[in-house]
This record gives C-alpha cells, sequence and structure tokens, in this order.
C-alpha cells in the first residue's frame, strides 16, 4: 500500500509554518496614534473608534502621549503604549521659533516637523512600534510622525476633532486658514527639504509636494461643520462633533457660578490669572497641573479650584456662565447645554468657534493674549444678561441636534473596509464618563 511520503522539516521550519498558521488565523490589528493636542478630547476620540472595533473583534493598540488613560482602553480590551512626542511637548527639547500658522505647513513647522533629526527620530520610534504591533492599519489623530512612517506601507486612516489640522488639498499644497493671507510663513520648500532629509535617512520614499504629508486611504474630519477653519475651500462633509458623555438634558441646578476650564499653559500667562482672580461672583476653576503657587493666589480670591476636570453633568448643573479656551468640541457642547460663554481663543479654530458663538448673541469671545481684568469682567457681566440665558436656553435643542451622529463608527466602518471586513455592528459598551485622573 502506497503512502504519501511526509517531507522532513527542520525544527526551525517547523515553527515558521506554525507562526504562519496563528497569523492567518490572528484578529485584525489595528494601531492608533495620537502626538499633538490636549489629551483628553483625542483620547476620547479614539475611544470611541476602539469600543467600536474591539466589538467586532478587532485588536486595538493605542499609542498615546498619556498613559493615565489606560484603564478605559483596557476595559474594551485595547493597550496603550507610550508614543513619540513633539519638541513643544517635551520638557527641555529645542523648539523652533513660532512663526504666523497661514497653513498646515507652517503648524507643523512650528512644532518641529522642519528639523530632519526630530523627525527621523520619530519614524524609528514608530518603525519599533510597527515590528512590534503589526499593524494591518494605522488611524492617525493629529499624528504626522506616524502617518509619514507609516506612509507607502501601512493603510492609513486620518480622523478627529481638531479640523485645523486637516485642510483640504489645494494644488502641490494645502487650503490657507485664512484666504486673505495665502502664503507661507515658514517657506514650503525649505520644510519639505528637511521633510525628505529625514525620509532619506529613514529609507522611505521621498514626498514630491506637501500635499504628500496627508497621504491616506480616508480622512475623516469631525464637525461641528459651522467651525471649520476652511469651509471656504472643504468640498467634502465633515462629520458630527463626539461627546458621547453630553447631558441629555441640562441637569437641574442652581447654575449660580462662573465656572472656568482652561489649559494647563494658561497658568503662565499672569495678566489671565489676574482677570480670573478678580471676576465677581462665585467661581470655580479648574486648570490641569496646577502650580501650588497659582492655586494659592486664586483661592486667596474667592476662586473655588477643583483638583480633578469636572464632569459635562457637574458642569451644566453649576455653570451660569463657561469660560474656557475655546475648544471647538467643548464650545459646541455649551451651546448644546444653552450655557453663555466667553472663549478665549488660542488658535485660529478657536477663533471661529468663538466668532460663531458672539456673533448669535450667545456669548462672547476674545484672544488668550488680550485678556484682562476689566475685558473679561466686561464679557462676563455682560453673558450674565437675562436675554443673553434666554437666547442660549431657546437655541439649545438646534445645537444639541450636532451630536445626534456617531463619528467615530463612521471611522470604525472605513477601517473595518481597509480590514476587508464586513459592515460592522455598533457598539453597546458604554464610553466612560469624563476622565478623572489616577
Amino acid at each position: 500500500m502506497n503512502q504519501r511520503a511526509t517531507p522532513f522539516l527542520s525544527p526551525a521550519a517547523s515553527l515558521l509554518r506554525r507562526l504562519s498558521r496563528r497569523a492567518k488565523r490572528r484578529a485584525p490589528r489595528v494601531l492608533l496614534a495620537w502626538e499633538i493636542g490636549a489629551g483628553f478630547t483625542h483620547t476620547r476620540n479614539a475611544l470611541g473608534v476602539v469600543s467600536h472595533l474591539a466589538a467586532n473583534g478587532v485588536s486595538c493598540i493605542f499609542a498615546t502621549a498619556d498613559p493615565r488613560f489606560d484603564p478605559w482602553f483596557r476595559a474594551h480590551g485595547a493597550s496603550l503604549t507610550q508614543t513619540y512626542l513633539w519638541p513643544p511637548m517635551r520638557v527641555g527639547a529645542a523648539v523652533p521659533e513660532c512663526r504666523e500658522a497661514r497653513t498646515l505647513t507652517d503648524l507643523l513647522a512650528n512644532y518641529g516637523l522642519g528639523d530632519p533629526a526630530n523627525l527621523a527620530a520619530a519614524i524609528a520610534h514608530y518603525d519599533t512600534l510597527f515590528d512590534l504591533v503589526r499593524p494591518d492599519a494605522l488611524l492617525c489623530e493629529n499624528a504626522f510622525g506616524a502617518a509619514l512612517a507609516a506612509r507607502k506601507r501601512i493603510p492609513t486612516v486620518l480622523f478627529g476633532s481638531t479640523l485645523l489640522f486637516m485642510p483640504p488639498r489645494d494644488g502641490d499644497g494645502f487650503a490657507p486658514i485664512d484666504p486673505s493671507a495665502p502664503e507661507p510663513s515658514w517657506p514650503t520648500q525649505d520644510l519639505l527639504d528637511s521633510v525628505n532629509a529625514a525620509l532619506g535617512a529613514s529609507a522611505r520614499p521621498l514626498l514630491s509636494c506637501a500635499a504628500e504629508l496627508m497621504d491616506c486611504a480616508a480622512m475623516l474630519p469631525f464637525g461641528p461643520a459651522a467651525f471649520d477653519p476652511y469651509a471656504h475651500a472643504r468640498t467634502e462633509a465633515v462629520l458630527a462633533p463626539y461627546c458621547p458623555d453630553l447631558p441629555r438634558s441640562a441637569p437641574a441646578g442652581t447654575r449660580r457660578e462662573t465656572v472656568i476650564y482652561l489649559h494647563e499653559s494658561a497658568q503662565y500667562l499672569d495678566e489671565l490669572v489676574d482677570a480670573v482672580a478678580r471676576l465677581p461672583g462665585p467661581k470655580r476653576l479648574y486648570i490641569p497641573a496646577l502650580t501650588q503657587k497659582r492655586r494659592s493666589t486664586l483661592e486667596r480670591a474667592g476662586v473655588i479650584v477643583e483638583e480633578r476636570m469636572m464632569s459635562l453633568d457637574a458642569i451644566a448643573s453649576k455653570a451660569r456662565i463657561l469660560v474656557h479656551h475655546g475648544g471647538v468640541t467643548l464650545t459646541a457642547v455649551a451651546l448644546a447645554l444653552g450655557i453663555p460663554q466667553v472663549t478665549l481663543a488660542r488658535f485660529h479654530d478657536n477663533g471661529v468657534a468663538g466668532r460663531f458663538v458672539a456673533a448669535r448673541g450667545l456669548g462672547a469671545s476674545m484672544s488668550v493674549d488680550s485678556v484682562d481684568a476689566e475685558r473679561l469682567r466686561n464679557a462676563v457681566l455682560a453673558c450674565g444678561a437675562e436675554d443673553v440665558a434666554r437666547r442660549a436656553a431657546e437655541a439649545a435643542p438646534e445645537f444639541r441636534r450636532w451630536f445626534d451622529s456617531d463619528p467615530t463608527f463612521s471611522v470604525a466602518q472605513a477601517t473595518a473596509r481597509l480590514l476587508g471586513m464586513d459592515v460592522l455592528h455598533a457598539s453597546a459598551a458604554p464610553i466612560p464618563p469624563t476622565f478623572t485622573p489616577l
């Protein structure tokens, strides 16, 4: 009786065959990356995407600059790893002198993209992550080092709530932030030469034009569309804003306080701190990593200083007026909750959102650099008027409809298509409330 001969396999070949079979059986794997911006909003966006992908059997890993969010991701079977940080976000790093940001390339040059050694280090970092994770797709929110490292190697989706960093293409470059000032502050060719120097040193294909900085399989910006700084040039619709912990209605409460929520850097502006201290009436403030010196100054002025980020429920029940940095999501949330607001804009998109609010008589807006005690006091007093409160309450249902759909599910669906998966089912897993530092 003839028997089929079994070929001899060395131990190494047998191991490779077993690993190959296991790899074919493994779940699709996605790496998410975030590099630039304040942590909570961007991390929450990633968590929303992860919740949908994980519920459909996709393995997710999040490369973040802030590991404090680890418990939320582990609840969805995802893990975190520390990611590369741009020089302005690293203590002691050499930071380029900032110039006026007129285009995306200016924004990235101000963060250090024009330093070949800096970018090559980022690419080397992601090369290590790619070798460890072996992702089938990469999802980037403000993660340009990751996107460049993955270019022509790993299918990439760009997504998120910073519309300023997601401009439409305009020829070989990008639409200007302000059409009246289209010329970049940093020479585009100089930046392109520096980026190509890093890509060449990293054995990557070079860019032929600046627009290839945004090479991707899909770009999915979150709204609100009303706050889009590129509305003059964008032809595709932006997705809805994302806020899974938006209260279903304004909670019952006294709403007596001026609630102030600002970025960590705000505490280093002496004029702003003095203006906050001089505000009339009950005041409650949260600034991440507030120094003890600033805390003492503000508490002596009668400010209630929160140790941890306030939940939206708490803000909605306490805030008669909300003073904040003008983040587009928080601006939209305050509109949806019917809270008059004063925005202290740090960036161009903050100003777009603030001007929208002011034009509708629902609050006031100014640049954070122009704040003084008298100007902030007058703005807060004006926002406390009964007619402003009435208009804000009456308009709230209109703005609440901005949040009717889930943009993170759209990102998950786009990712599933890249992975060759069927249409996803939306996750029923709850998204945690506002992050509380450990």
